[in-house]
C-alpha cells in the first residue's frame, strides 16, 4: 500500500538527476526510482514465495502491447531522422509495462488504494501551484499570461498539470465517494489558477457526456442531475462574466480559440502528418516539434500500424460509454471513464501519453478503471444468473401445482 503512495508523490516531484550520456542528457525522475524499488521488492517477495502474482487476459493483454511498442520504438533508432535522441523516449514504454504489474497486484483486491493515492498526487501538484500562483500574484501580474506563467509545478506548467486537475475534478463530482466535496472545491480553485484553456474545453465537453450518460444510467437521480447542471452553468456564466478571473479566463480563451493560435495547431499537425506519411515505421519517441496531439504524435512516433495500436488501446475503455452496460454500471466507474475521457480530449491539443510521467500515471490509471468496470460486469452477471434462477424456480413451481391441480 505504501509502495503505490510513495510512487504517486514521487510522481509529483519531477526530475532527482540528470544523467549525461555522451551528447545526450537523461533526466531520472523520483518516479522511475520508487518504480525500481517496488518492483525489486515485489520480485525478491515472488521468488521467495510470499507473493502470488496472476494477471488475466486483458491486463496480460496491455502487458504484450507496451512490449511491442518498447521494442518497435527501440528498433526505429536504425532508420529515425534523429538518431541517438530517439533512444531516451523509448523508455515511456518501459516504465508503462512495469506500472501494469505493480497497479495489477495493488489494485486488484483494494479498490480504495489508487483513489487514495491519486488524492494525495493532486494535492501535492495542487500545493505547488498555489505556492507558486501566489508569489505571481504578490508580484502584481495581473495579465493572463503574466499569470500563466507563475502556474507551474515540479513537473511542468499549467496545460499539463491542468489534466491532472480535470481528471480528479469529475471523478469527485460524479462519484461523491467520501469527503468528495472537500476535494472537488480544491479542485475548482486550483483548475482556475492554471488558467487553462484545453482544461476548460475537456471539462466541459466531459460534463456534457456525463450529463447525457448519467440520464441513461439507473444509478443517478435525474433530478438531481438536472439540477445540479442548471446550478454549475449558472454558476460559470457569473464566474466567467461578473469576476476579474473569470474574466480574465474568458480573454484567454478567446485568445487561444484565434485563429493565430489554431493556426499553429494546424501547421505542427500537418508537419507531424507529412513526417508520418514518409515514415510509415515511425521516427521514434521524439518530443522535438511535438505537434500536441496524441493521434498524430502516435502516427509520427510509432508509425501508421503501432501508432494505430497504441491509440485503439488508450481510447478503448472508452467504448463502454457506448454499450448498453453503461445504464447499469456504478458511479464510480462512470466517474473514471468520465474523468478519463476529459484526459483523452485534453490530449487532443496538449503534450501527453509519450512522457514517463504521463505514461505511468495512464498505466496506473487504466489498471484501476478496468478492475473496477469489471468488477461491477460481474455482479451484473450474477445478479442476471440469480435472476434467472428464480425465475427457473418459480417455473417449476407453478407448473407442479398446475399439475397437481
Amino acid at each position: 500500500m505504501i509502495a503505490i503512495i510513495l510512487i504517486f508523490i514521487a510522481l509529483s516531484t519531477g526530475v532527482a538527476l540528470q544523467l549525461p550520456i555522451e551528447q545526450l542528457s537523461y533526466n531520472i525522475e523520483y518516479s522511475e526510482i520508487m518504480i525500481i524499488s517496488t518492483i525489486v521488492v515485489l520480485l525478491v517477495s515472488y521468488f521467495q514465495g510470499n507473493k502470488k502474482i496472476q494477471y488475466d487476459f486483458y491486463v496480460t493483454l496491455a502487458l504484450a502491447i507496451y512490449v511491442l511498442l518498447f521494442a518497435h520504438s527501440i528498433f526505429t533508432y536504425s532508420w529515425s531522422p534523429y538518431g541517438l535522441t530517439s533512444i531516451p523516449g523509448t523508455l515511456i514504454f518501459f516504465y508503462g509495462f512495469l506500472s501494469i504489474l505493480i497497479g495489477s497486484y495493488y489494485f486488484k483486491d483494494n479498490h480504495d488504494l489508487y483513489i487514495l493515492a491519486s488524492r494525495v498526487f493532486v494535492i501535492s501538484l495542487i500545493a505547488q501551484l498555489f505556492l507558486n500562483f501566489s508569489v505571481g500574484l504578490a508580484s502584481g501580474a495581473t495579465g493572463f499570461y503574466d499569470l500563466k506563467d507563475y502556474a507551474s509545478t515540479l513537473i511542468g506548467k499549467s496545460n499539463f498539470i491542468s489534466i491532472f486537475i480535470t481528471f480528479d475534478l469529475l471523478y469527485e463530482f460524479i462519484s461523491k465517494d467520501k469527503h468528495w466535496l472537500f476535494f472537488f472545491i480544491v479542485d475548482l480553485v486550483a483548475l482556475i489558477a492554471t488558467i487553462s484553456r484545453g482544461a476548460i474545453v475537456s471539462l466541459v465537453l466531459a460534463l456534457l457526456i456525463y450529463f447525457i450518460v448519467g440520464l441513461i444510467n439507473v444509478n443517478f437521480n435525474k433530478k438531481a442531475l438536472v439540477g445540479s447542471f442548471a446550478f454549475l452553468f449558472t454558476l460559470f456564466i457569473v464566474f466567467m462574466i461578473f469576476t476579474p478571473p473569470g474574466r480574465t479566463l474568458l480573454e484567454g480563451l478567446s485568445a487561444g480559440l484565434g485563429a493565430s493560435t489554431v493556426g499553429s495547431r494546424q501547421v505542427l499537425w500537418q508537419d507531424a502528418f507529412t513526417e508520418s506519411i514518409q515514415n510509415p515505421l515511425g521516427i521514434g519517441v521524439v518530443w522535438k516539434d511535438d505537434p500536441h496531439n496524441y493521434i498524430f504524435s502516435s502516427l509520427r512516433n510509432l508509425g501508421l500500424f503501432y501508432g494505430v495500436v497504441y491509440i485503439v488501446f488508450l481510447t478503448a475503455p472508452l467504448l463502454i460509454l457506448i454499450h448498453p452496460k453503461v445504464k447499469l454500471l456504478s458511479k464510480k466507474s462512470i466517474a473514471l471513464l468520465i474523468g478519463y475521457l476529459s484526459v483523452i480530449i485534453h490530449a487532443l491539443i496538449e503534450v501527453f501519453f509519450f512522457t514517463k510521467l504521463s505514461v505511468i500515471w495512464t498505466a496506473f490509471t487504466l489498471v484501476y478503471i478496468y478492475f473496477v468496470v469489471k468488477k461491477d460486469c460481474e455482479e451484473l452477471n450474477v445478479n442476471k444468473e440469480n435472476t434467472i434462477n428464480q425465475k427457473y424456480f418459480f417455473n417449476n413451481k407453478l407448473f407442479e401445482k398446475l399439475k397437481n391441480e
